[in-house]
């Protein structure tokens, strides 16, 4: 079996794997970026259609009209849907969902092909063609705090000695799907305690 090292793992955009181990590390990450990306999406749309559904209903409507009778308020709440439903449309929140669930899926697949404990090194060119295939199809923003957490998981994974984490700031953690964080330095560290 071959033992994982800390360059087992990477973080760059473009794949650059050496083994079997290495790409399915690459495969493994990616995927589970994607299944977060997806996991977000999916959340934020059907907040928004719960919102616009209550919001539209017309029992809504007439309860917020008595609770609500500034005319102010009313026009606020009776825009709300159209609004909500109109970010939702510009945006394309379920689409990019789509998108992300499905790379997560050709991802996973890939790293469960992946032989990464035998020598399957006739076989790595057609992986790597494989994942950069998959990857070929992804949105061109890279959330980088988001890229180091799925790192991170990965490294857990892997399990191995001189695997090294990266350090992401709690804030940056809670925004990693929010903003991209371009250029950010993720310095590289022991495991975390807890782990």
């Amino acid at each position: 079996m071959k033992q994982a090292t800390s360059k087992s793992i990477r973080t760059s955009d473009a794949p650059k794997a050496d083994t079997a181990y290495d790409l399915w590390a690459d495969a493994e990450r990616s995927a589970r970026y994607h299944a977060e990306r997806a996991g977000f999406f999916d959340a934020i749309h059907r907040t928004l259609n719960f919102i616009v559904f209550v919001t539209a209903s017309s029992a809504a409507v007439s309860v917020a009209t008595q609770w609500l009778s500034t005319p102010a308020y009313n026009a606020v709440f009776m825009l709300l849907p159209a609004v909500i439903a109109a970010i939702e449309a510009a945006f394309g929140i379920s689409t990019k969902a789509r998108l992300h669930d499905s790379l997560r899926q050709r991802l996973f697949a890939l790293a469960g092909r992946i032989d990464r404990f035998e020598d399957s090194s006739h076989r790595i060119q057609e992986w790597h063609n494989e994942l950069y295939a998959a990857l070929a199809d992804e949105p061109p923003t890279v959330y980088y705090a988001l890229n180091a957490a799925c790192y991170n998981a990965v490294a857990q994974v892997i399990g191995a000695p001189g695997v090294r984490y990266k350090k992401i700031p709690p804030w940056k953690l809670a925004l990693r799907n929010i903003w991209p964080f371009h250029h950010a330095d993720f310095p590289r560290m022991d495991r975390p305690s807890g782990s």
